[in-house]
């Protein structure tokens, strides 16, 4: 929406208000687009973290799952792979409650919580 939006206003710009209007939205396409916390999804297959819209993808199965840590402190947990790769999730996120019980029924042992 504000690319289009900027894109309409620089085409028929005729004053540097309008050229600064179009660069305002620009401003914020980059913005809403750098700022996208993603969707993690918690399957029977393992966890999923979708980001930037699809453009960054991290499926971890649970065989590869190494194991999680929970922070009270920062309010987050951590997933972390046996290939270096890890999926956080953030307090912006939906239910870290749920999120935090269903890693701990699949874990266990491997679940840290501090």
């Amino acid at each position: 929406m504000f690319p289009y939006g900027a894109c309409q206003i620089a085409k028929t710009a005729q004053t540097r208000f309008d050229n600064f209007l179009a660069a305002i939205m620009i401003g914020f396409a980059v913005l809403a687009f750098s700022t996208e916390q993603g969707t993690i999804r918690v399957s029977d297959e393992g966890v999923f973290f979708r980001r930037w819209y699809g453009l960054r993808k991290c499926n971890t199965a649970w065989d590869e799952v190494r194991r999680a840590v929970s922070s009270k402190f920062l309010r987050t947990i951590t997933v972390f792979s046996s290939h270096g790769r890890s999926i956080v999730h953030t307090p912006w996120h939906v239910a870290p409650s749920t999120f935090e019980a269903l890693l701990l029924k699949r874990l266990r042992d491997n679940f840290i919580q501090r």
